[in-house]
């Protein structure tokens, strides 16, 4: 019974991780493994952003971010909870921390259910939000307030932005321990989705931020978590990392959920927020 108990917990962790890597592909393309992670970033500072989440199979692994965005509710991608909508018992989330070795300095939180968004398309990653309702309030820690039409109509081209995690920081490079965050700019949907980008793969739902030139972005592990943006000095989320086509490549910035658009789900989904 042990070994059994041990292959199916194996089992399921492998189809997290597979599930949460596939997505960070281009749809146009035969789905190549991406990666989404923060790639040419700096670590924050400890415990400045404590609404960053740690998505943890038994406690242990992490395998996507996520934000608290208030109540008991945790926003992150949809390709991160498809694989476990039906494993919520094995699943935690951690809040608060900064060293994924040092669980004490965080708080974990049991998941009660999954919200994923009925529109997600797990082959065009279009509509890739969730939301996480946890069994208890969350305490002590405020939560990222998302974009409103006032902040995002303030976006303009040279807008930057940060994304964050725990993920690999690149190929064949290791995770960090660390909470890692990266600066990128804001890339225009037709430029994204011209050719020479990602040839209209890129729906009003998605956005995108990065360098031409490649060399900074988010990865695998970050998927689900926060891209935010400073408006008049108060941060605010407007973006889940979701996919991308490579890590940090040339000519493929990385691709966020665009919160804005999804705002009435979110607010349908939950009411209170």
């Amino acid at each position: 019974m042990k070994k059994l108990m041990q292959m199916a917990v194996l089992a399921l962790c492998q189809l997290i991780l597979l599930s949460a890597a596939n997505a960070n592909t281009n749809p146009e393309e035969t789905r190549a493994y991406s990666g989404i992670r923060i790639v040419g970033g700096d670590e924050l500072s400890p415990f400045s952003r404590p609404y960053m989440a740690s998505l943890r199979v038994f406690g242990e692994i992490h395998f996507c971010g996520g934000a608290y965005i208030g109540g008991k509710y945790v926003l992150t991608a949809a390709h991160c909870v498809e694989a476990v909508e039906d494993y919520a018992d094995f699943v935690s989330v951690w809040l608060g921390g900064h060293k994924l070795s040092e669980p004490d300095g965080g708080r974990f939180y049991q998941v009660a259910r999954f919200y994923t968004h009925p529109g997600y398309d797990n082959e065009t990653i279009d509509n890739d939000i969730a939301i996480i309702e946890l069994q208890q309030d969350v305490e002590g820690i405020e939560p990222v307030p998302l974009i409103s039409e006032e902040q995002f109509d303030g976006i303009q081209k040279a807008s930057v932005f940060e994304a964050m995690g725990w993920g690999s920081l690149g190929y064949d490079k290791g995770q960090p321990d660390t909470l890692q965050v990266v600066q990128v700019p804001y890339v225009d949907r037709e430029l994204c989705n011209s050719r020479k980008h990602y040839n209209g793969a890129i729906t009003k739902n998605m956005l995108c931020a990065g360098f031409d030139e490649g060399g900074k972005d988010s990865c695998q592990g970050d998927s689900g978590g926060p891209l935010i943006y400073n408006h008049q000095g108060t941060w605010y989320q407007l973006g889940v990392v979701s996919w991308g086509y490579g890590c940090a490549e040339p000519g493929y910035p990385g691709v966020y959920t665009n919160i804005f658009e999804l705002l009435d789900w979110v607010k349908q989904t939950v009411p209170e927020l």
